[in-house]
Order: structure tokens, then C-alpha cells, then sequence
């Protein structure tokens, strides 16, 4: 019988458990505590979030490194990294001082967006992973990866990038956060 990924305000053993199966990932008390404060998380702030895009997100985390549910507060200064054409009030954001070449994501194309914070809103951080960066696009001469994952049948095409900065998840970045550089 397959179990089916639940979110909630305090997963139990069971419930990280499945998480951690569906991660194919190796069990390990500081991955099970992230992966518990991810789904509580996604539970209060993002329940109508999918659950194969929360593992998309967690695959993106470094579980090895601790993951905390904050809250940002006025002035706080905040930053992204978005194509001219993407709205820049987005999900993802980093603190001021992180190398973008560490966020696990393709810069090409993208400009730097700094943010301040209006008014006190949660927030997830933890660690980026090296990922394969295929929601960005690809520019002509960037090295391109394939990743086929046999046991979901899922092909990845997208550029390998490096992971070890810190990012914030801000799922209520349109009413909190205000551009400073539009």
C-alpha cells in the first residue's frame, strides 16, 4: 500500500518517515527535524501547495544543515534574483551578503532585486543544495545536464548549480516586501 504525503502543524514519526521515503534520502535525525519544520511549515503557510512540488522544494534544501520557520520584520532587507520579465515578488529570497553563485540557481539572465520588509511575516530558511536548475531558462553556450530518475520516470534538463547559500521561503512576499530597486 502506498502512503500518501500529508502536511501538518506537528508531523509525527510517521508522517516525517513518509517524507523521508518519498525523498530517497538516508534517514538521519537533523534531516527528519528539517524536513518536520518544512512540512509544519508548508501546513500553516502553503497547504494548497502540491505535494510533488514540496518534495521539489526539500530535493533543494540541505537537510544536512538545520531548516527554521522565522519571522522577517520590518526593515529587514531581503534579496532576489529574477529576469527582467518575472514579477519580483516571488517565493525565494536570500539575506544580504549571500553569493548568488551558491542559491542553486542559473543566474544567467537574471538580475539582482533587493527587497525590504513592510510588515513581520513567516519565513522558511535553510541551506540551497547543488540542484539542476530547470525552471530558469537556458542560455545558448551555458553546459546543459540531463538527469533521468529512473524510479519516477522523471526527466530533469536544466544547468548544474551550486548550493550553500541561505534562502527564504516567503510565501506572503507580494503584501510584505517592497522593491527598492524596481
Amino acid at each position: 500500500m502506498k502512503n500518501t504525503l500529508v502536511y501538518s502543524r506537528r508531523p509525527d514519526n510517521e508522517i516525517v518517515s513518509q517524507w523521508v521515503s518519498a525523498l530517497n534520502i538516508n534517514d538521519a535525525p537533523v534531516r527528519r527535524n528539517g524536513i518536520s519544520e518544512a512540512v509544519s511549515f508548508f501546513s500553516q503557510h502553503m497547504a494548497t501547495l502540491p505535494t510533488s512540488e514540496a518534495i521539489d522544494f526539500l530535493r533543494c534544501m540541505d537537510l544536512t544543515k538545520p531548516v527554521t520557520s522565522i519571522r522577517l520584520r520590518p526593515g529587514d532587507i531581503v534579496v532576489a534574483y529574477r529576469c527582467l520579465t518575472q514579477n519580483p515578488l516571488r517565493l525565494f529570497y536570500t539575506r544580504k551578503g549571500y553569493a548568488p553563485q551558491d542559491l542553486g540557481l542559473n543566474l544567467s539572465g537574471k538580475v539582482k532585486r533587493v527587497f525590504r520588509v513592510t510588515s513581520s511575516m513567516p519565513a522558511l530558511e535553510s541551506h540551497t543544495t547543488a540542484a539542476i536548475d530547470s525552471w530558469s531558462r537556458i542560455e545558448p553556450g551555458q553546459d546543459v545536464v540531463i538527469n533521468v530518475r529512473s524510479k519516477q520516470f522523471v526527466t530533469e534538463v536544466g544547468v548544474m548549480t551550486s548550493g550553500g547559500g541561505l534562502q527564504l521561503m516567503c510565501p506572503y512576499a507580494s503584501s510584505n516586501l517592497r522593491c527598492l530597486n524596481p
